[in-house]
């Protein structure tokens, strides 16, 4: 009950997903480049990679006094200045890019890189969203089952029964669906976007199970 009591636990831990989730992005990036020996990207994956490690638990630990565990306990001025070299890494990595404009690129992959946690944001907002409605459901109809016991003695406590347990039974199935909706979308969104994105390339053939392979013939008279 402590995420709910303190949602700002939630949020953190929630930042902490998205800080691991983003970085093993990042190193199969990196993986990547390695391979197909693109040394600029690969420059600059690095970059990002040591931006994003050092820099979130940085912000963290400035913002919030909260120390990731086994990074935040390397102190301020040193995630400090291993932030400011992934990003002179990314400055050098997008000047090999896109030589002048790279010097001012920089910045939009810097603000990428804290869009991209921010974004597991959303599954502390999902968790707390179910969990208040709930609770407001609930409220609601005992304050609904209260006004039938005192309005309607002595059969109101009955009659409020059978009217708020099924009332209960709908509107908590209406949570549980939303719940196990929000849950898989954004789930799937955070994939796709935030991880996906960094290193996945589609390729192959395409899927066509039904084709009908058909045949010509042409008569020359």
């Amino acid at each position: 009950m402590t995420f709910f009591t303190s949602p700002i636990e939630l949020i953190k831990l929630s930042l902490i997903i998205g800080l691991i989730h983003v970085n093993i992005a990042h190193v199969f990036a990196v993986s990547k480049f390695i391979s197909e020996g693109r040394k600029a990207d690969l420059l600059n994956e690095i970059g990002l990679l040591l931006s994003e490690l050092f820099g979130i638990p940085y912000i963290l630990l400035l913002f919030l006094n909260y120390e990731v565990p086994l990074l935040g306990s390397l102190g301020a001025n040193t995630l400090l200045y291993l932030t400011l070299a992934g990003i002179a890494v990314l400055v050098v990595a997008n000047y090999m890019l896109m030589k002048g404009m790279g010097l001012f690129m920089w910045i939009f992959q810097v603000t990428g890189i804290l869009g991209d946690v921010l974004s597991y944001v959303r599954l502390a907002g999902v968790g707390l969203a179910t969990y208040y409605m709930s609770m407001t459901f609930n409220t609601m109809v005992s304050l609904l089952s209260g006004w039938f016991s005192t309005m309607i003695p002595p059969f109101g406590f009955y009659l409020g029964l059978l009217v708020t347990i099924p009332l209960l039974v709908v509107v908590h199935l209406m949570v549980l669906i939303l719940s196990i909706l929000g849950a898989f979308i954004h789930s799937l969104r955070l994939c796709i976007l935030e991880f996906l994105s960094k290193f996945y390339t589609g390729d192959g053939r395409d899927y066509s199970p039904l084709r009908i392979v058909t045949s010509r013939r042409i008569i020359i008279k």
